[in-house]
Protein backbone atom coordinates (compact mmCIF):
# COMPACT_ATOMS: atom_id res chain seq x y z
CA UNK A 1 0.00 0.00 0.00
CA UNK A 2 2.79 2.38 0.91
CA UNK A 3 4.68 1.62 -2.31
CA UNK A 4 1.56 2.23 -4.37
CA UNK A 5 0.89 5.56 -2.65
CA UNK A 6 4.54 6.64 -3.16
CA UNK A 7 4.33 5.88 -6.92
CA UNK A 8 1.23 8.03 -7.20
CA UNK A 9 2.97 10.97 -5.51
CA UNK A 10 5.89 10.76 -7.94
CA UNK A 11 3.57 10.92 -10.94
CA UNK A 12 1.63 13.84 -9.50
CA UNK A 13 4.83 15.76 -8.72
CA UNK A 14 6.02 15.36 -12.30
CA UNK A 15 2.76 16.97 -13.42
CA UNK A 16 2.65 14.56 -16.37
CA UNK A 17 -0.68 13.04 -17.30
CA UNK A 18 -0.60 10.22 -19.81
CA UNK A 19 -2.89 8.00 -21.80
CA UNK A 20 -0.32 5.29 -21.22
CA UNK A 21 -0.72 5.07 -17.47
CA UNK A 22 1.71 7.55 -15.78
CA UNK A 23 4.49 6.98 -18.28
CA UNK A 24 6.06 4.20 -16.24
CA UNK A 25 8.45 2.12 -18.34
CA UNK A 26 6.81 -1.12 -19.41
CA UNK A 27 3.30 -0.10 -18.26
CA UNK A 28 0.49 -1.04 -20.66
CA UNK A 29 -0.59 1.87 -22.80
CA UNK A 30 -4.22 2.98 -22.50
CA UNK A 31 -5.40 4.70 -25.67
CA UNK A 32 -8.95 5.67 -24.84
CA UNK A 33 -10.75 8.71 -26.29
CA UNK A 34 -12.92 9.24 -23.23
CA UNK A 35 -9.95 9.22 -20.89
CA UNK A 36 -7.94 11.52 -23.16
CA UNK A 37 -10.80 14.01 -23.27
CA UNK A 38 -11.20 13.88 -19.50
CA UNK A 39 -7.48 14.37 -18.85
CA UNK A 40 -7.40 17.36 -21.18
CA UNK A 41 -10.50 18.89 -19.61
CA UNK A 42 -9.03 18.67 -16.11
CA UNK A 43 -5.48 19.75 -17.00
CA UNK A 44 -3.98 22.97 -15.65
CA UNK A 45 -1.44 25.33 -17.24
CA UNK A 46 1.98 23.73 -17.21
CA UNK A 47 0.62 20.16 -17.48
CA UNK A 48 1.75 17.77 -20.20
CA UNK A 49 -0.62 15.05 -21.38
CA UNK A 50 1.04 12.17 -23.20
CA UNK A 51 -0.61 10.17 -25.95
CA UNK A 52 0.69 6.66 -26.48
CA UNK A 53 1.49 4.81 -29.68
CA UNK A 54 -2.06 4.29 -30.88
CA UNK A 55 -4.95 5.63 -32.95
CA UNK A 56 -7.61 7.59 -31.11
CA UNK A 57 -10.78 8.97 -32.72
CA UNK A 58 -12.56 12.14 -31.64
CA UNK A 59 -12.29 15.92 -31.33
CA UNK A 60 -9.92 17.02 -28.58
CA UNK A 61 -9.43 20.45 -27.03
CA UNK A 62 -6.05 21.45 -25.58
CA UNK A 63 -6.51 24.17 -22.94
CA UNK A 64 -4.31 27.24 -22.72
CA UNK A 65 -0.95 26.46 -21.17
CA UNK A 66 -1.29 22.69 -21.65
CA UNK A 67 0.87 20.45 -23.86
CA UNK A 68 -0.48 17.42 -25.72
CA UNK A 69 2.58 15.26 -26.42
CA UNK A 70 2.59 12.25 -28.74
CA UNK A 71 5.10 9.49 -29.37
CA UNK A 72 5.94 10.66 -32.89
CA UNK A 73 4.30 11.12 -36.28
CA UNK A 74 2.83 7.88 -37.51
CA UNK A 75 2.96 6.42 -34.00
CA UNK A 76 0.45 8.63 -32.19
CA UNK A 77 -2.54 9.29 -34.47
CA UNK A 78 -5.64 11.36 -33.72
CA UNK A 79 -8.50 10.73 -36.15
CA UNK A 80 -11.13 13.47 -36.53
CA UNK A 81 -14.71 12.28 -37.09
CA UNK A 82 -15.93 13.03 -40.63
CA UNK A 83 -16.94 16.68 -40.92
CA UNK A 84 -15.56 17.60 -37.50
CA UNK A 85 -12.34 19.11 -36.19
CA UNK A 86 -9.52 16.96 -34.90
CA UNK A 87 -7.64 19.11 -32.38
CA UNK A 88 -8.61 22.56 -31.08
CA UNK A 89 -5.79 24.55 -29.49
CA UNK A 90 -7.06 27.16 -27.03
CA UNK A 91 -4.80 30.24 -26.95
CA UNK A 92 -4.24 32.31 -23.86
CA UNK A 93 -1.55 34.00 -21.78
CA UNK A 94 0.27 30.65 -21.76
CA UNK A 95 0.47 28.95 -25.14
CA UNK A 96 -1.18 25.63 -25.80
CA UNK A 97 1.22 23.16 -27.41
CA UNK A 98 0.87 20.15 -29.71
CA UNK A 99 3.86 17.90 -30.42
CA UNK A 100 4.90 14.67 -32.11
CA UNK A 101 1.79 13.16 -33.67
CA UNK A 102 -0.32 12.70 -36.78
CA UNK A 103 -3.81 14.11 -37.27
CA UNK A 104 -6.15 12.63 -39.89
CA UNK A 105 -9.06 14.86 -40.93
CA UNK A 106 -11.87 14.80 -43.48
CA UNK A 107 -13.97 17.96 -43.40
CA UNK A 108 -13.36 20.84 -41.02
CA UNK A 109 -9.85 21.80 -39.99
CA UNK A 110 -7.82 18.91 -38.62
CA UNK A 111 -6.09 21.44 -36.37
CA UNK A 112 -7.74 24.72 -35.37
CA UNK A 113 -7.34 27.64 -32.98
CA UNK A 114 -9.00 31.02 -32.52
CA UNK A 115 -8.88 33.92 -30.06
CA UNK A 116 -6.32 36.09 -28.32
CA UNK A 117 -3.14 34.38 -27.18
CA UNK A 118 -0.56 31.94 -28.52
CA UNK A 119 -0.28 28.37 -29.76
CA UNK A 120 2.69 26.18 -30.75
CA UNK A 121 2.83 23.11 -32.99
CA UNK A 122 6.00 21.05 -33.36
CA UNK A 123 6.77 17.88 -35.32
CA UNK A 124 3.17 17.27 -36.36
CA UNK A 125 1.77 15.75 -39.54
CA UNK A 126 -1.74 16.64 -40.72
CA UNK A 127 -3.35 14.44 -43.38
CA UNK A 128 -6.54 16.01 -44.76
CA UNK A 129 -8.57 13.93 -47.19
CA UNK A 130 -11.21 16.70 -47.42
CA UNK A 131 -11.82 20.22 -46.19
CA UNK A 132 -8.95 22.03 -44.45
CA UNK A 133 -5.69 20.86 -42.94
CA UNK A 134 -4.88 23.62 -40.43
CA UNK A 135 -6.64 26.90 -39.64
CA UNK A 136 -5.91 29.70 -37.15
CA UNK A 137 -7.97 32.88 -36.68
CA UNK A 138 -7.39 36.05 -34.65
CA UNK A 139 -4.39 34.79 -32.67
CA UNK A 140 -1.58 36.90 -31.27
CA UNK A 141 1.05 34.28 -32.05
CA UNK A 142 1.27 30.99 -33.96
CA UNK A 143 4.47 28.94 -34.08
CA UNK A 144 4.71 25.98 -36.47
CA UNK A 145 7.93 23.98 -36.65
CA UNK A 146 8.59 20.77 -38.58
CA UNK A 147 4.96 20.53 -39.69
CA UNK A 148 3.68 18.80 -42.82
CA UNK A 149 0.14 19.39 -44.11
CA UNK A 150 -0.84 17.02 -46.88
CA UNK A 151 -3.91 16.68 -49.06
CA UNK A 152 -4.56 13.87 -51.54
CA UNK A 153 -4.49 15.80 -54.83
CA UNK A 154 -2.05 15.12 -57.65
CA UNK A 155 -1.93 16.17 -61.28
CA UNK A 156 -4.06 13.11 -62.08
CA UNK A 157 -6.85 13.97 -59.62
CA UNK A 158 -10.23 14.99 -61.05
CA UNK A 159 -12.31 17.64 -59.31
CA UNK A 160 -16.03 18.44 -59.42
CA UNK A 161 -16.95 21.80 -60.94
CA UNK A 162 -18.14 23.08 -57.54
CA UNK A 163 -16.10 21.19 -54.98
CA UNK A 164 -17.43 20.69 -51.46
CA UNK A 165 -15.12 20.68 -48.42
CA UNK A 166 -16.84 17.46 -47.34
CA UNK A 167 -15.44 15.71 -50.39
CA UNK A 168 -12.41 17.72 -51.53
CA UNK A 169 -9.29 18.90 -49.73
CA UNK A 170 -9.45 22.63 -50.42
CA UNK A 171 -7.18 24.52 -48.01
CA UNK A 172 -3.85 23.45 -46.57
CA UNK A 173 -2.94 26.17 -44.05
CA UNK A 174 -5.24 29.15 -43.39
CA UNK A 175 -4.13 32.13 -41.29
CA UNK A 176 -6.69 34.87 -40.74
CA UNK A 177 -5.80 37.99 -38.78
CA UNK A 178 -2.85 36.37 -37.02
CA UNK A 179 -0.58 39.00 -35.52
CA UNK A 180 2.63 36.94 -35.70
CA UNK A 181 2.92 33.59 -37.46
CA UNK A 182 6.35 31.93 -37.32
CA UNK A 183 6.77 28.97 -39.68
CA UNK A 184 9.90 26.82 -39.84
CA UNK A 185 10.22 23.76 -42.05
CA UNK A 186 6.54 23.76 -42.91
CA UNK A 187 5.50 21.82 -46.03
CA UNK A 188 2.04 22.02 -47.61
CA UNK A 189 0.93 19.99 -50.63
CA UNK A 190 -2.04 18.43 -52.38
CA UNK A 191 -4.89 20.97 -51.97
CA UNK A 192 -7.43 22.19 -54.52
CA UNK A 193 -7.85 25.88 -53.66
CA UNK A 194 -4.87 27.21 -51.66
CA UNK A 195 -1.80 25.56 -50.26
CA UNK A 196 -1.26 28.47 -47.84
CA UNK A 197 -3.80 31.30 -47.50
CA UNK A 198 -2.89 34.21 -45.20
CA UNK A 199 -5.39 37.06 -44.80
CA UNK A 200 -4.32 40.19 -42.90
CA UNK A 201 -1.62 38.19 -41.12
CA UNK A 202 2.08 38.72 -40.51
CA UNK A 203 4.02 35.64 -41.57
CA UNK A 204 7.70 34.80 -41.16
CA UNK A 205 8.47 31.52 -42.97
CA UNK A 206 11.93 29.93 -42.98
CA UNK A 207 12.50 26.80 -45.05
CA UNK A 208 9.68 24.63 -46.29
CA UNK A 209 7.48 24.40 -49.35
CA UNK A 210 4.08 24.74 -50.95
CA UNK A 211 4.11 22.21 -53.76
CA UNK A 212 1.71 20.30 -55.97
CA UNK A 213 -1.31 22.42 -55.08
CA UNK A 214 -4.01 23.45 -57.52
CA UNK A 215 -5.07 27.07 -58.04
CA UNK A 216 -2.66 28.90 -55.67
CA UNK A 217 0.40 27.70 -53.78
CA UNK A 218 0.67 30.74 -51.46
CA UNK A 219 -1.61 33.77 -51.13
CA UNK A 220 -0.86 36.76 -48.89
CA UNK A 221 -3.65 39.37 -48.80
CA UNK A 222 -2.71 42.28 -46.59
CA UNK A 223 -0.34 41.87 -43.66
CA UNK A 224 3.30 41.01 -44.28
CA UNK A 225 5.40 38.14 -45.58
CA UNK A 226 9.04 37.46 -44.74
CA UNK A 227 10.12 34.30 -46.55
CA UNK A 228 13.58 32.69 -46.50
CA UNK A 229 14.53 29.50 -48.29
CA UNK A 230 10.94 28.61 -49.24
CA UNK A 231 10.04 26.70 -52.41
CA UNK A 232 6.74 27.06 -54.27
CA UNK A 233 6.57 24.53 -57.07
CA UNK A 234 4.31 22.57 -59.38
CA UNK A 235 1.17 24.64 -58.92
CA UNK A 236 -1.17 23.11 -61.44
CA UNK A 237 -4.37 24.00 -63.27
CA UNK A 238 -7.89 22.74 -62.79
CA UNK A 239 -8.21 24.04 -59.25
CA UNK A 240 -11.32 25.01 -57.36
CA UNK A 241 -11.03 28.80 -57.40
CA UNK A 242 -8.36 30.71 -59.34
CA UNK A 243 -6.07 30.06 -62.30
CA UNK A 244 -2.75 28.48 -61.33
CA UNK A 245 -0.59 31.07 -59.53
CA UNK A 246 2.40 29.92 -57.52
CA UNK A 247 2.30 32.94 -55.24
CA UNK A 248 -0.02 35.94 -54.89
CA UNK A 249 0.71 39.07 -52.82
CA UNK A 250 -2.08 41.64 -52.72
CA UNK A 251 -4.10 44.26 -50.83
CA UNK A 252 -1.22 46.30 -49.44
CA UNK A 253 0.92 43.41 -48.20
CA UNK A 254 4.57 44.11 -47.39
CA UNK A 255 6.76 41.39 -48.89
CA UNK A 256 10.39 40.45 -48.32
CA UNK A 257 11.95 37.22 -49.56
CA UNK A 258 15.41 35.69 -49.74
CA UNK A 259 16.35 32.66 -51.84
CA UNK A 260 12.74 31.98 -52.75
CA UNK A 261 12.32 29.29 -55.44
CA UNK A 262 9.30 29.33 -57.76
CA UNK A 263 9.18 26.64 -60.42
CA UNK A 264 7.13 24.50 -62.74
CA UNK A 265 3.81 26.29 -62.38
CA UNK A 266 1.22 25.53 -65.02
CA UNK A 267 0.38 29.24 -64.86
CA UNK A 268 2.09 32.34 -63.46
CA UNK A 269 4.83 32.39 -60.86
CA UNK A 270 4.63 35.35 -58.42
CA UNK A 271 1.82 37.92 -58.74
CA UNK A 272 2.08 41.30 -56.97
CA UNK A 273 -0.97 43.59 -56.86
CA UNK A 274 -0.83 46.86 -54.91
CA UNK A 275 1.95 45.78 -52.58
CA UNK A 276 5.52 46.74 -51.70
CA UNK A 277 8.02 43.95 -52.29
CA UNK A 278 11.73 43.14 -52.15
CA UNK A 279 13.03 39.82 -53.50
CA UNK A 280 16.70 38.90 -53.02
CA UNK A 281 18.21 36.00 -54.97
CA UNK A 282 14.90 34.81 -56.37
CA UNK A 283 15.05 31.73 -58.62
CA UNK A 284 12.02 31.32 -60.92
CA UNK A 285 12.25 28.62 -63.58
CA UNK A 286 10.11 26.70 -66.03
CA UNK A 287 6.80 28.41 -65.31
CA UNK A 288 4.23 28.28 -68.12
CA UNK A 289 3.39 31.99 -67.78
CA UNK A 290 5.30 34.91 -66.25
CA UNK A 291 7.86 34.29 -63.53
CA UNK A 292 7.17 37.66 -61.84
CA UNK A 293 4.13 39.87 -62.46
CA UNK A 294 3.79 43.35 -60.90
CA UNK A 295 0.72 45.58 -61.19
CA UNK A 296 -0.39 48.79 -59.43
CA UNK A 297 2.78 48.74 -57.31
CA UNK A 298 4.77 51.67 -55.91
CA UNK A 299 8.11 50.23 -54.81
CA UNK A 300 9.44 46.90 -56.04
CA UNK A 301 12.95 45.45 -56.00
CA UNK A 302 14.29 42.28 -57.58
CA UNK A 303 18.02 41.97 -56.93
CA UNK A 304 20.91 39.79 -55.87
CA UNK A 305 23.60 37.94 -57.80
CA UNK A 306 21.69 34.70 -57.32
CA UNK A 307 18.59 36.00 -59.11
CA UNK A 308 17.62 33.79 -62.04
CA UNK A 309 14.51 33.94 -64.24
CA UNK A 310 15.03 31.05 -66.64
CA UNK A 311 12.93 29.19 -69.22
CA UNK A 312 9.66 30.82 -68.27
CA UNK A 313 6.98 31.61 -70.85
CA UNK A 314 5.04 34.72 -71.86
CA UNK A 315 7.16 37.25 -69.92
CA UNK A 316 9.83 36.50 -67.36
CA UNK A 317 9.13 39.87 -65.68
CA UNK A 318 5.94 41.78 -66.41
CA UNK A 319 5.28 45.22 -64.91
CA UNK A 320 2.01 47.11 -65.45
CA UNK A 321 0.89 50.51 -64.13
CA UNK A 322 3.64 50.61 -61.53
CA UNK A 323 6.36 53.02 -60.41
CA UNK A 324 9.75 52.76 -58.74
CA UNK A 325 10.74 49.31 -59.97
CA UNK A 326 14.35 48.17 -59.54
CA UNK A 327 15.79 45.06 -61.21
CA UNK A 328 19.49 44.46 -60.59
CA UNK A 329 22.18 41.77 -60.77
CA UNK A 330 19.92 39.22 -62.45
CA UNK A 331 20.06 36.74 -65.32
CA UNK A 332 16.91 36.52 -67.44
CA UNK A 333 17.23 33.90 -70.15
CA UNK A 334 15.31 31.75 -72.60
CA UNK A 335 11.80 33.13 -72.16
CA UNK A 336 9.49 30.97 -74.29
CA UNK A 337 6.57 32.02 -76.49
CA UNK A 338 3.03 31.95 -75.08
CA UNK A 339 0.09 33.88 -76.55
CA UNK A 340 2.49 35.70 -78.86
CA UNK A 341 4.72 37.02 -76.07
CA UNK A 342 8.21 35.86 -75.07
CA UNK A 343 9.80 38.86 -73.33
CA UNK A 344 12.55 38.92 -70.74
CA UNK A 345 11.30 42.20 -69.23
CA UNK A 346 7.96 43.63 -70.36
CA UNK A 347 6.94 47.00 -68.91
CA UNK A 348 3.72 48.88 -69.65
CA UNK A 349 3.21 52.30 -68.07
CA UNK A 350 5.91 51.38 -65.55
CA UNK A 351 9.00 53.35 -66.57
CA UNK A 352 8.74 56.15 -63.98
CA UNK A 353 11.45 55.53 -61.42
CA UNK A 354 12.58 52.41 -63.28
CA UNK A 355 16.12 51.19 -62.58
CA UNK A 356 17.78 48.40 -64.57
CA UNK A 357 21.33 47.62 -63.44
CA UNK A 358 23.85 44.88 -64.16
CA UNK A 359 21.47 42.59 -66.01
CA UNK A 360 22.19 39.85 -68.53
CA UNK A 361 19.36 38.80 -70.84
CA UNK A 362 20.00 36.01 -73.35
CA UNK A 363 17.89 34.26 -75.98
CA UNK A 364 14.49 35.54 -74.96
CA UNK A 365 12.41 34.50 -77.95
CA UNK A 366 10.69 37.85 -78.73
CA UNK A 367 12.72 40.55 -76.95
CA UNK A 368 15.04 41.05 -74.00
CA UNK A 369 13.53 44.33 -72.70
CA UNK A 370 10.44 46.22 -73.87
CA UNK A 371 9.47 49.44 -72.06
CA UNK A 372 6.18 50.88 -73.30
CA UNK A 373 5.66 54.41 -71.98
CA UNK A 374 2.41 55.40 -73.69
CA UNK A 375 0.31 57.43 -71.27
CA UNK A 376 3.23 57.95 -68.90
CA UNK A 377 6.89 58.95 -69.15
CA UNK A 378 10.43 57.71 -68.63
CA UNK A 379 11.14 60.14 -65.80
CA UNK A 380 13.97 58.90 -63.55
CA UNK A 381 14.71 55.97 -65.88
CA UNK A 382 18.16 54.50 -65.13
CA UNK A 383 19.76 51.82 -67.34
CA UNK A 384 23.31 50.76 -66.48
CA UNK A 385 25.34 47.67 -67.25
CA UNK A 386 22.59 45.86 -69.15
CA UNK A 387 23.61 43.32 -71.79
CA UNK A 388 21.20 41.62 -74.18
CA UNK A 389 21.97 38.84 -76.63
CA UNK A 390 19.78 37.16 -79.19
CA UNK A 391 19.76 34.97 -82.26
CA UNK A 392 17.60 34.88 -85.35
CA UNK A 393 14.84 37.47 -85.12
CA UNK A 394 15.16 38.03 -81.37
CA UNK A 395 15.11 41.70 -80.37
CA UNK A 396 17.34 43.25 -77.74
CA UNK A 397 15.98 46.27 -75.82
CA UNK A 398 13.45 48.84 -77.01
CA UNK A 399 11.48 51.71 -75.56
CA UNK A 400 8.27 52.74 -77.33
CA UNK A 401 5.25 54.99 -77.25
CA UNK A 402 2.33 55.27 -79.65
CA UNK A 403 4.59 56.76 -82.34
CA UNK A 404 6.94 53.79 -82.45
CA UNK A 405 9.96 52.10 -80.88
CA UNK A 406 13.58 53.11 -80.56
CA UNK A 407 16.68 51.62 -78.97
CA UNK A 408 16.66 51.68 -75.18
CA UNK A 409 19.81 53.63 -74.25
CA UNK A 410 22.48 52.27 -71.93
CA UNK A 411 22.28 48.71 -73.28
CA UNK A 412 25.03 46.56 -74.83
CA UNK A 413 23.59 44.43 -77.64
CA UNK A 414 25.29 41.23 -78.77
CA UNK A 415 24.53 38.77 -81.52
CA UNK A 416 21.74 39.55 -83.96
CA UNK A 417 19.81 41.67 -81.46
CA UNK A 418 21.73 44.82 -82.39
CA UNK A 419 20.73 44.75 -86.04
CA UNK A 420 17.21 43.63 -85.23
CA UNK A 421 16.70 46.59 -82.89
CA UNK A 422 17.85 49.04 -85.56
CA UNK A 423 15.38 47.54 -88.03
CA UNK A 424 12.54 47.87 -85.52
CA UNK A 425 12.80 51.66 -85.22
CA UNK A 426 9.36 53.21 -85.71
CA UNK A 427 7.43 49.98 -85.16
CA UNK A 428 4.99 49.51 -82.29
CA UNK A 429 5.25 46.13 -80.62
CA UNK A 430 2.21 44.45 -79.15
CA UNK A 431 1.87 44.90 -75.39
CA UNK A 432 0.12 43.00 -72.61
CA UNK A 433 -3.12 44.91 -72.11
CA UNK A 434 -4.83 43.42 -69.05
CA UNK A 435 -4.15 43.13 -65.35
CA UNK A 436 -4.62 39.82 -63.59
CA UNK A 437 -7.57 39.22 -61.28
CA UNK A 438 -6.32 38.24 -57.83
CA UNK A 439 -8.94 39.44 -55.33
CA UNK A 440 -9.29 37.06 -52.35
CA UNK A 441 -12.75 38.41 -51.49
CA UNK A 442 -14.91 35.48 -50.51
CA UNK A 443 -12.03 33.06 -50.91
CA UNK A 444 -12.87 31.41 -47.62
CA UNK A 445 -16.02 31.61 -45.55
CA UNK A 446 -17.11 30.38 -42.12
CA UNK A 447 -15.55 27.04 -41.21
CA UNK A 448 -13.47 27.27 -44.41
CA UNK A 449 -16.30 26.70 -46.84
CA UNK A 450 -15.36 27.65 -50.42
CA UNK A 451 -16.41 31.18 -51.21
CA UNK A 452 -15.39 31.50 -54.85
CA UNK A 453 -16.98 29.46 -57.62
Amino acid sequence: MEASRFSFVLCAAAVVLTVAGCGTSGAPEICDATELDARLSSASPGDTIRLGECRVSGTFTVPSGVTLQGAGTGSSVLVAPAGERGVVLVPGESESVLRDMTIEASGLAGLFGTGAGSVMVERVEVLASAGTGVGFDDLDSVTLSDVSITGPLTTASRLPSKPSPTKTALYGLVLRRVMNASLSKVDVRGFAAFGVLALDSNVRWTEGSASQNRSVGLMMSGGSADLTGVEISETFAGGALLPPYSGVFSAGATVSTEELVVSNSEGHGLIHDAVAAIHADLVATDNEKSAVWVQRVDGFELSGSGTRLLRNAFGAFVGRSSVNITIADARIDETRTSEGFADGIHLVDSAVGLTLRRLTLTNNERIGVLADIRGSSSERLVVEGVTVSGVGSQLGALVQDLTGAENLPGVVRNGESAGNDDLSAGLVLEIIEADLGVSPEGAVGPDYQPGLQ
